[in-house]
C-alpha cells in the first residue's frame, strides 16, 4: 500500500528533489531520457508536460490532499482499510506462525476462483473471489456440509457465507472464510484446476 491509498488519493507520486545548478539540470535532463523509452512518451509533446523533478510544483503535486478525507467515499474507503487490516492482524497473523511452504492451492475458472492454505491447527483459510459480471458455480467442487462452521473472515457482501453455502458465488464478490476443514475439493487434473 502507497500513500494515500488507504483513503483512495489518486494523485501521482512524482519524483522530486532540490536539486541546484548542474546537478539539477543533469537530472532533469536524465529523466526526461529515461522516459523516453515509455510509449506514453513516444510524442515529442509529452516532454513538455512531463514534470521537472526539480520544479516546486512537481513536489506540491506529490502531496497528500488530506482534505479528500471529509468525503463520504473516501473515509468509506479508509474504514474498509482499517478493517481489513486488523482482521489481518487479528485473524490471518496469528494463523502463519510455523507455516511450512506448499500449503495451499488454487482452483481458478475464468476471472473467478478459490485459493485455500491449510494451517498447522487444522484451520484452512479460503479466499473465494469472482471477478466477472455473471455469478460462478462451482458446486461440483464444494465439499459437503463443511461450511456449516465455517467463519465469514471478510466479504464485500453481507449475504457471501449464504451464497457460498449453495455453491454459487455473485458477481463481484469476495470473501475470506476461515473454516476447521476445506471447503472445497483438492484440484485434480481439470482444465479449471491449479496448483498455487
Amino acid at each position: 500500500m502507497f500513500q494515500g491509498e488507504e483513503f483512495g488519493d489518486t494523485h501521482s507520486f512524482c519524483y522530486f528533489t532540490d536539486f541546484h545548478g548542474e546537478l539539477g539540470d543533469a537530472v532533469s535532463k536524465g529523466r526526461k531520457e529515461e522516459f523516453k523509452g515509455f510509449s506514453a512518451f513516444e510524442d515529442a509533446h509529452a516532454v513538455e508536460v512531463f514534470p521537472d523533478p526539480n520544479d516546486e510544483a512537481t513536489f506540491l503535486a506529490s502531496k497528500l490532499n488530506w482534505s479528500q478525507l471529509s468525503r463520504p467515499i473516501q473515509r468509506r474507503r479508509l474504514q474498509v482499510t482499517k478493517d481489513l487490516l486488523a482482521r489481518r492482524r487479528d485473524v490471518l497473523m496469528p494463523l502463519l506462525k510455523d507455516v511450512k511452504g506448499d500449503c495451499g492451492f488454487a482452483v481458478v475458472k475464468d476471472r473467478a476462483f478459490v485459493a485455500a492454505w491449510s494451517f498447522q491447527d487444522g484451520k484452512v483459510y479460503h479466499l473465494f473471489a469472482n471477478l466477472c459480471d455473471q455469478s460462478w458455480e462451482f458446486k461440483h467442487i464444494l465439499l459437503p456440509n463443511q461450511i456449516e462452521g465455517a467463519e465469514l473472515v471478510y466479504s464485500n457482501h453481507n449475504s457471501a457465507l449464504e451464497a457460498l453455502k449453495t455453491g454459487v458465488l455473485p458477481a463481484w464478490t469476495v470473501s475470506f472464510v476461515l473454516a476447521g476443514s476445506r471447503l472445497v475439493q483438492e484440484p485434480g487434473l481439470g482444465s479449471e484446476s491449479q496448483a498455487s
